[in-house]
C-alpha cells in the first residue's frame, strides 16, 4: 500500500474538515519538518542541525509531491494553492503553517467555529475499534492553548495516529483563516497512513455491498 507524502497526510485531514464546514477556495502551505523525515540522511549536518534549510530547487523534490497530493486529495486546483518546505533541527514531528480563504465567510463566525469543525471531523467513525483497529475515531486533535501546537509536545497524540491542530486566527491580510499543525511523519505520516489504508482494503474486500 502506497501513502501521500508524511506532510500531505497531515495537512489534507485538516483541510478536508474545513472543506467539509466552509468549502476551500485558496490554500497556502509552508512547512517545517523535522530531520527525520529524511532530512538526516539527505544533508550535511551543518545545513540542517540548529538551522532551518529552504528545500526548493535542491535535490529534495518535497514541494511538487506536497503541492500534487494536497490537490488530487482535496481537489484543489493547483493555481489555487502555494506550498513551501524546509528542514529545521527538530527530530520528530513536522510544523505546518496553513493559511486559507474559504467559499462560505460567513460562516467563520469565530475561532470557536473553527475548533468546533476540527473537533467534529470523523468521518470513519462508525469503523472505528473492530473495524478499523488503528483508526481514531477522531483523526483532529485539538489543542486551544496559546503557543501550540509543537513538534515536541504534541507528536504523538493517540500514539502518533492523530494530527495535532491549533493556533487558529482568523482575518489575517488577506486571509481569512490560518492556524498550525503538527503530524507524526513516523508513525500516521508513513506507516501509519499505509496501516489504514490497509485495514479499510480489507473491511471493503469483506462488505463489498
Amino acid at each position: 500500500f502506497k501513502s501521500p507524502n508524511c506532510v500531505s497526510v497531515g495537512t489534507t485531514i485538516a483541510l478536508k474538515a474545513l472543506d467539509d464546514a466552509f468549502g476551500l477556495q485558496k490554500v497556502s502551505v509552508c512547512t517545517f519538518q523535522s530531520l527525520s523525515g529524511r532530512g538526516d540522511a539527505m544533508y550535511p549536518p551543518e545545513l540542517v542541525t540548529g538551522n532551518i534549510f529552504p528545500v526548493w530547487n535542491t535535490k529534495e523534490r518535497t514541494e511538487v509531491f506536497i503541492g500534487n497530493e494536497i490537490c488530487a486529495l482535496i481537489n484543489l486546483a493547483p493555481t489555487n494553492l502555494s506550498v513551501r518546505a524546509h528542514r529545521v533541527g527538530v527530530h520528530i514531528g513536522h510544523f505546518v503553517d496553513v493559511r486559507v480563504t474559504v467559499r462560505c465567510p460567513e460562516l467563520l463566525t469565530s475561532v470557536d467555529a473553527v475548533y468546533c469543525a476540527f473537533e467534529s471531523f470523523a468521518p470513519l467513525a462508525e469503523l472505528y475499534g473492530a473495524e478499523m483497529p488503528s483508526l481514531p475515531r477522531h483523526p483532529i486533535k485539538v489543542i486551544r492553548e496559546a503557543g501550540a501546537p509543537r513538534p515536541a509536545t504534541h507528536h504523538m497524540e493517540y500514539g502518533g495516529m492523530q494530527v495535532a491542530v491549533g493556533n487558529v486566527k482568523l482575518d489575517d491580510g488577506g486571509w481569512e483563516l490560518c492556524f498550525s499543525l503538527v503530524v507524526n511523519n513516523m508513525v500516521r505520516g508513513a506507516y501509519g497512513a499505509a496501516l489504514l489504508l490497509a485495514e479499510y482494503h480489507l473491511y471493503l474486500r469483506n462488505h463489498p455491498e
